[in-house]
C-alpha cells in the first residue's frame, strides 16, 4: 500500500504547539519500533514516509497523519518532451545518453522531481566512477515511459542491479 494512516495521541499537546509554528505537511518521517526506556538511536527504523496531511479532532488531542510512499512520483510518466521540444512521440523523439548512474539521478530529480537530498547521492557517484566508470547508454524514445519501469527495464535490468528507497527515505543503488 502507498499510503500509511498513523493515529497520535498528544496529551502533552507538543503536537499541538508545533502545528502552531510548522507545517508538516511534504515534510519526511520515520516510522521506528522501540521500547520506552530505549535511546531513539536505538529504534529500528521500519521505513521513511512523506507527510500528506494532518487530521485532527476538535480537543486537539488526537491525530491522524496520513502519510504517504516516497516512490510514488516514480509512477508518472518521464520524457514528456522530444529533442525538437514537442510531446514526445514517433515523430518527435527524445535522447536520452550518458552514464547510467547520471541518468538515474537525472531522471529523479528532473523527470521525477526529488530533490538531490533525497537520493543516496554517495553511493550512486561510487558505483558511477568505479563500477560504471566510462559506461555510456544512449536511447531514442518515441513515447514517454513509466519512470520506474524505465529504471527497472533499461538501467537496472541491464547492469544486473536494482534501486530501492531505504530505511532512511533515501533512492539508493545496489
Amino acid at each position: 500500500n502507498s499510503q500509511l494512516s498513523v493515529g497520535v495521541l498528544d496529551k502533552d499537546k507538543t503536537l499541538t504547539q508545533l502545528l502552531t509554528t510548522t507545517t508538516l505537511e511534504g515534510l519526511t518521517a520515520t516510522l521506528a519500533s522501540g521500547f520506552s526506556d530505549l535511546a531513539l538511536a536505538d529504534y529500528l527504523p521500519l521505513g521513511t514516509y512523506v507527510i500528506d496531511q494532518v487530521k485532527t479532532d476538535k480537543s486537539n488531542l488526537r491525530y491522524s497523519i496520513e502519510l504517504r510512499d516516497p516512490g510514488l512520483k516514480m509512477q508518472n510518466l518521464a520524457y514528456l518532451v522530444g529533442d525538437d521540444g514537442w510531446p514526445t512521440s514517433d515523430g518527435h523523439q527524445v535522447t536520452v545518453q550518458g552514464n547510467p548512474m547520471d541518468l538515474l539521478t537525472e531522471l529523479l530529480e528532473t523527470e521525477c522531481g526529488y530533490p538531490s537530498s533525497a537520493l543516496n547521492t554517495a553511493a550512486i557517484a561510487n558505483y558511477r566512477d568505479n563500477l560504471f566508470g566510462g559506461s555510456v547508454m544512449t536511447f531514442y524514445l518515441s513515447q514517454s515511459p513509466q519512470a520506474q519501469a524505465f529504471l527497472q527495464q533499461e538501467i537496472f535490468s541491464p547492469l544486473t542491479g536494482y534501486g530501492f528507497w531505504n530505511y532512511a527515505g533515501k533512492y539508493t543503488r545496489y
